[in-house]
Formats: structure tokens, C-alpha cells, sequence
């Protein structure tokens, strides 16, 4: 216990020194926060449209675009084949491209007939098929496999589930490590344009931070060197293999009164009531963080995390009865077919490391979530519900 004690004692020392590094140079300050708009997808796919655009505002034509097909050659192989055949220098780039099939986050042409579909999940949960619609769509315009590929960038370049891209031939990419060593390859192509090159270093800033790195070189390798010592790799091990149970525990110890207090509040029911203070939110498939009753109403107010270990958090109504449930999607923005839910993204606390933890134990999240609630109770008393 007191190696373990003098680990995380010397682990926090240098997280102190990171933090003081950032608030000396700078490090913290990005516009992309300041706007509000660092977790929407949409901002997101328009940033990175921006990039790859050789028409773009940036100046360097297609520059950015070739290091885009190069990065993802060095990363599968297979892509060279389609990469040497696609024409780079006038192609279109646009975001949120309306098909029959769906909505295209980026789509990418070139005038050859050759197209690139990205997927961007930064919050979302694959929609009914999705993949495999667009797939569809991508068939239909292009004609062969050979003339298109699908991306699919989330966080930490995860698959598609298996409903939305089983069968589909695509290639996963990740906001962590591809899309970031991407574009710290353009800063250095846009070592002569100042504007574009700090946009570029402020957007891989917002980036490091939704993906947890945001850590000076130095001092993540000065923590990896204390860790890896063999007095300390005991104790690196015993944290790492009971995270699961800490997050558990902080959900159950700390969230879960604060949504009963959340129910007194506002006069609903919170359906998980105390005595089951150890469920395993971390592991369950679908695990619900939140979920109130409405008393005398048609529906319920739930959320639901898409994957285990608490990723892709959506919230919203819970209803069985058909027209309530469509004006309740019209209210939060839903545009999914689902029978029983309109979801949507839980922002910005969509998928829970660190910083949704530090929100449970300092009363932010129980902020976030009846901020939330009450706004969606106003909606419904505006309509009638």
C-alpha cells in the first residue's frame, strides 16, 4: 500500500507540473471551446471538409488532401490502388450530402468518378444500417467497389456495429492517432502560411483534449519511466485493473444520490432506487445512467450508453405510444425510425473518462443532466404533453 500511495503521489506531481505548463504557455486556450462547438459533429466535419478541400480557404490546394490519402496508404495498404487512381487537385468536398440512403458527412469526388465517404462518430450511435445504406448509395452513383471507399473516424477508430457495417468493406480511422498525425504533418506544410498553420495547431489542441491527450511529451514519458520502474509496476497494475470498479463506484457512491435528489427536486421518479449500490454500469451493454418517470405522462425521460465501458452516452424520451413519440423526436431533433426512443447525444458528456468523473464528484454532470431534464419538461408542457 505505501508503494502505491508513493506512486500516485509522484503521478500527481507531475500531472501539477503538465497543468501549470499549459496555464503558463497558453496551452489550455482554444477557440473551437471558447465557440461552444468543439463536441459537435457537424463543426467537426465542416473543420476537417475545410482541410481537405483544394478549393479551401487555406491556400495550399490540395496539399492537405494528398497527406490524407498518404496517411491512410501507410495505414492499410490495400487503399494504394484506389488512392493512385483518385485525382486529387479539383476535387469537390462537401459535408452533410443529402441521398435517398442518408445524410454523408463528408463525401469527397474527384471529376474521374472516384469518391471518398467518411462517416464521422464523435457522440452519435450508428443509425439502422447505416454503413451498409450508404454502401448502397456509393454502389448506385459509382457503379464498383473500386470506385469509392467508406472511412469511418470515430475517437479511437472503433468498428461500425454490426447492424450498421457487417459485410461492408471500410476502413476504420481514428480522431487519436490518425486524424491528429495527419494534421501535425500539415502544420508543417503550412509552415509558410502563419493563419492557416496556428488554426491547424488550435484544432489538434481540441482534439488531443476530447481524447484525453493532452499531456506534454515530457511528462507522459516521465510518468510511463515512474510506472514502468519494477518497485512501482505492482501498484501500475492493481490501478489499472480495478478502474472498472472505481468508475462503478463513483457512479453508484456519488451519481446515483445526486439523481435522487434530481427526483425530489423536480417532482419524477427516478426508476433506480437505493439498496443496488453495486451495478455494473462499466460492463453492461445498454446500461441506462439515468432514467426518470414522468408522473401521469405517456413517456419517460431515459438515456443509454451505445457500447460498454460507458461510451457513446444518448438521452432523451422513452415512449410506446406512436404520436407522442413523433412529437416528442420533433422536440429534441430525432430523426431516427426507433419505435420506443428519440435520443440524442449527450453533450458534452458523451463518453465518460476523466472529465465526465471530475462533473460526477464536483456536481457538474447532476447540473448537465437536470439543466437537460428541465428543458425537456418545458418543451413538452409547450406542446401539450
Amino acid at each position: 500500500m505505501k508503494d502505491l500511495q508513493n506512486l500516485l503521489d509522484q503521478v500527481s506531481t507531475i500531472v501539477k507540473k503538465n497543468n501549470e505548463i499549459l496555464e503558463a504557455t497558453g496551452g489550455r486556450f482554444n477557440v473551437f471551446k471558447i465557440l461552444g462547438v468543439d463536441h459537435y459533429e457537424t463543426i467537426n466535419s465542416t473543420v476537417l471538409a475545410e482541410f481537405l478541400n483544394p478549393k479551401g480557404s487555406h491556400g495550399l490546394k490540395d496539399a492537405f488532401l494528398k497527406a490524407f490519402l498518404e496517411a491512410i496508404v501507410k495505414r492499410n495498404a490495400e487503399f494504394k490502388m484506389f488512392a493512385d487512381l483518385f485525382v486529387s487537385e479539383n476535387a469537390d468536398v462537401g459535408t452533410e450530402k443529402d441521398t435517398y440512403e442518408g445524410r454523408l458527412d463528408i463525401l469527397i469526388e474527384d471529376n474521374n468518378g472516384h469518391a471518398i465517404i467518411i462517416e464521422n462518430k464523435i457522440y452519435a450511435t450508428d443509425q439502422w444500417e447505416q454503413i451498409k445504406r450508404y454502401n448502397k448509395f456509393a454502389l448506385g452513383k459509382y457503379f464498383k467497389k473500386e470506385n469509392y471507399q467508406i472511412l469511418y473516424l470515430t475517437p479511437n477508430g472503433t468498428k461500425a456495429s454490426k447492424d450498421s457495417g457487417e459485410g461492408i468493406e471500410y476502413i476504420s480511422i481514428s480522431y487519436s492517432s490518425f486524424i491528429i498525425e495527419w494534421l501535425e504533418h500539415c502544420v508543417n506544410l503550412a509552415s509558410r502560411f502563419p493563419l492557416v498553420r496556428e488554426t491547424i495547431n488550435q484544432y489538434i489542441n481540441h482534439l488531443k483534449k476530447l481524447t484525453n491527450q493532452d499531456m506534454d511529451n515530457q511528462n507522459l514519458n516521465e510518468i510511463l519511466d515512474l510506472m514502468s520502474k519494477q518497485e512501482y509496476l505492482s501498484s501500475t497494475f492493481a490501478i489499472s485493473n480495478n478502474i472498472a470498479a472505481l468508475k462503478n463506484k463513483i457512479i453508484n457512491d456519488s451519481l446515483v444520490p445526486q439523481l435522487i435528489e434530481i427526483e425530489k427536486e423536480l417532482n419524477i421518479e427516478y426508476v433506480r432506487k437505493p439498496g443496488n449500490n453495486n451495478y455494473d454500469f462499466v460492463n453492461t451493454s445498454w446500461c441506462s445512467p439515468f432514467h426518470f418517470r414522468i408522473p401521469s405522462k405517456k413517456y419517460s425521460i431515459y438515456s443509454e450508453f451505445g457500447a460498454t465501458n460507458l461510451q457513446k452516452l444518448e438521452y432523451g424520451f422513452g415512449c410506446d405510444d406512436k404520436e407522442t413519440l413523433d412529437a416528442l423526436k420533433k422536440i429534441i431533433g430525432c430523426k431516427s425510425s426507433h419505435k420506443w426512443f428519440a435520443f440524442k447525444g449527450f453533450k458534452p458528456y458523451s463518453s465518460w473518462g476523466e472529465k465526465a468523473f471530475v462533473a460526477i464528484l464536483n456536481g457538474q454532470m447532476k447540473k448537465a443532466i437536470k439543466s437537460e431534464i428541465e428543458w425537456m419538461l418545458e418543451q413538452t408542457k409547450s406542446i401539450g404533453l
